[in-house]
């Protein structure tokens, strides 16, 4: 059994998760808790592509590569390649640290942000630290020609740069 990546149709990553599952084939569509409009909803970490786990020379290969909303397995051009076996667990464990609050990793103090929401949206600030267990944090602003540290919700940070981050911290090669 090996993991190996599927492209499928346009924001139908669920739903091709839902019908292989029902098949007995496992699949890791990982998503992602962001920030947007002030509000902290999920979406897919890399969208249009899903992780399917199967034996490749079974009788499931055929039906996931011909599987409803599948549109190749990665590569196209030759023989899927399988990934290497800890790649999947390692998004996963990623993913599961981020999405209970490893967001707090994702900026510095001193890093320059532009407010995404609330009443101080659009304004330029400086991250200055995370107000742990509320969900919000410390940011500089200048308002009226004075600095002034503020508390604002953490959905209220750039998710744009947040997935940046996230996706720029690899693993160590071996």
């Amino acid at each position: 059994m090996n993991w190996y990546v599927a492209k499928v149709k346009a924001r139908n990553e669920r739903r091709v998760g839902t019908g292989l599952a029902l098949l007995g084939i496992q699949v890791f569509g990982p998503e992602l808790l962001v920030a947007r409009g002030g509000k902290q909803r999920t979406e897919p970490l890399f969208p249009g592509y899903v992780f399917i786990k199967l034996d490749s020379s079974a009788a499931s290969w055929a039906m996931v590569k011909w599987a409803h909303g599948i549109s190749y397995i990665l590569p196209d051009s030759s023989y899927p390649t399988p990934l290497p076996d800890d790649l999947v667990a390692q998004i996963e464990a990623r993913l599961d640290r981020w999405n209970s609050g490893g967001w707090a990793e994702a900026f510095k103090p001193g890093d320059k942000v532009v407010l995404e929401g609330g009443p101080l949206s659009k304004l330029d600030a400086i991250f200055q630290r995370y107000i742990p267990g509320k969900q919000r944090c410390e940011v500089l602003v200048s308002l009226m020609g004075r600095p002034h540290n503020v508390a604002v919700n953490v959905t209220d940070l750039p998710s744009v740069a947040t997935r940046r981050r996230f996706t720029e911290a690899r693993p160590a090669e071996k």
